[in-house]
């Protein structure tokens, strides 16, 4: 059976431009408390900086957004933290870069960002850079061409971005399902085959929560390896939770997809699947469905099964 929503995006189709205003205040290796309400106040010129936001599927499955910060004026920019401020994610701690923009240049930089807050409060996002170096070394505080005093931080505006928004949507849909039905993987799974190839047979375990009337799954997305499907000969929908039950059973196969060696080396987020249901008469609805650690190490025992089949075939 072929999945028909196929794979989460390879890469971030929606992008920003963020404009500076001014304000106060290698890769990213470590991360720090949020700044101060003291620290956002204006206290500087900002430079001319853009930021077009981005999410491959490494960033998602890190729990993070790469920022590619366009540096348009005269002089680097010198950039020690980087925080997102938006009312649609939880806070988290500041990302530290101590890294300068080239004049006239771009550079990506990475952030993490918090669960989505449903319903997101009426504020715009902001990207809120703290400049000059935090260690003092080339291009730091009081350096040539690398404005911005220590602690200093300029606040790029988010406002009417896609990105941002379109997360925060997808998160709370996700959060509306389990807040409506726990779904969980069963502790018994057969090794077995379908359609010829490797697959896990088990069952997912619902139960009810706050949703109304029966509960019935629609779909599975699954990942470039792995794919999950009704066992033969049942196919979707399948009702999951009779109207009033508390409780169900759904078998579900877990199966590898492929073998050849492009999508053993290019595969990225293999347990971001997704689980599409309807409550009743309702729409359908995306929940997550990501294993947990002993059924991850359980699926990727399928790989051995590869040895036996032709690479790149």
């Amino acid at each position: 059976m072929s999945n028909r929503r196929g794979v989460l995006a390879g890469g971030g189709a929606l992008a920003v431009l963020a404009l500076v205003t001014a304000c106060s205040g290698g890769s990213g290796s470590s991360v720090s408390a949020r700044p101060s309400a003291a620290q956002l106040a204006p206290q500087l010129i900002a430079p001319q900086l853009t930021a077009t936001l981005t999410q491959d599927r490494l960033d998602a499955d890190a729990h993070r957004i790469t920022a590619t910060l366009h540096n348009a004026s005269d002089q680097p920019v010198q950039v020690s933290q980087i925080d997102l401020a938006a009312p649609g994610l939880t806070p988290v701690p500041r990302t530290r870069w101590d890294i300068a923009v080239p004049a006239h240049d771009e550079l990506d930089l990475w952030f993490g960002y918090g669960a989505p807050v449903c319903p997101a409060p009426a504020r715009e996002p902001v990207l809120v850079l703290t400049l000059g170096s935090a260690g003092g070394g080339p291009g730091g505080p009081g350096a040539s061409g690398a404005p911005g005093a220590p602690g200093a931080t300029a606040r790029v505006s988010l406002t009417g971005d896609t990105f941002l928004r379109q997360l925060t949507a997808d998160g709370c849909a996700e959060q509306a399902v389990a807040d409506a039905v726990q779904i969980r993987y069963g502790t018994a799974w057969k090794r077995t085959r379908v359609d010829g190839l490797p697959a896990l047979i088990g069952d997912l375990e619902l139960t009810r929560v706050t949703a109304k009337g029966q509960v019935a799954v629609t779909d599975y997305q699954g990942s470039p390896i792995y794919q999950l499907e009704p066992p033969p000969p049942a196919r979707l929908p399948l009702v999951a939770l009779a109207a009033g039950a508390a409780h169900g059973r759904l078998p579900v196969a877990i199966r590898l997809d492929r073998c050849d060696s492009h999508g053993l080396t290019e595969a990225k987020r293999l347990f971001a699947w997704r689980i599409y249901v309807r409550f009743g008469t309702g729409p359908e609805q995306r929940g997550s469905i990501e294993p947990p650690g002993e059924l991850r190490t359980k699926v990727h025992g399928l790989l051995a099964d590869c040895g036996t089949r032709p690479v790149d075939g």
